[in-house]
């Protein structure tokens, strides 16, 4: 009898995340984000140069603004791990704190998972689920109530030889519109 139960709940739980996937691929946004950096106008002399619409490539203190969400890398590190974690024999963790601003009037869901594509060098990578204590500020995922954001780090294994990562962000899970977020050594 409850192992019933139990199937019947874990049915309905797939039956909701298949419906909210489904709700946010309805929606999903064509659109090139526009970029916006931490300069004025003022400082940098004109309004072309902090907000060019065109340029899908972002880097340190540049803002993805899509529909819905607004995404902007705060800072980049390494680490070689913890006491606890420890990367793999010549590599180093890289970590990219984003903060991810819910610009919409409704909650958005956000995921790491589905939302971001890591290369180091050209090579596709994963993303680290267990990162070392110094790299493990904030997440990156959940659902994001409207006016709010979240921080947190976006982790990755490179040669410690590594010289440039690109992160590939879209705001929606089917959405096209993409940013790239493109760090150097």
């Amino acid at each position: 009898m409850e192992t019933k139960r139990l199937r019947k709940l874990i049915a309905g739980i797939w039956v909701m995340i298949l419906a909210a996937m489904m709700s946010t691929a309805c929606g999903a946004s064509e659109k090139t984000p526009q970029k916006e950096t931490e300069n004025t106008a003022e400082e940098s002399g004109s309004a072309e140069e902090t907000a060019d619409a065109g340029d899908e490539t972002f880097g340190l203190n540049e803002a993805a603004v899509f529909d819905k969400l607004k995404m902007t890398a705060l800072e980049m590190k390494e680490s070689q791990g913890d006491e606890y974690i420890k990367p793999a024999e010549g590599k180093v963790f890289v970590g990219v704190k984003f903060q991810i601003e819910n610009i919409s009037q409704e909650e958005q869901n956000v995921s790491s998972l589905l939302l971001f594509d890591a290369y180091v060098d050209g090579t596709k990578v994963d993303m680290e689920w267990m990162p070392p204590g110094d790299l493990s500020d904030g997440s990156l995922d959940g659902a994001l109530a409207a006016g709010k954001n979240m921080q947190g780090y976006y982790v990755v294994q490179a040669g410690t030889d590594w010289s440039e990562i690109q992160l590939d962000v879209k705001s929606e899970w089917l959405g096209t519109a993409k940013a790239e977020f493109i760090f150097t050594k």
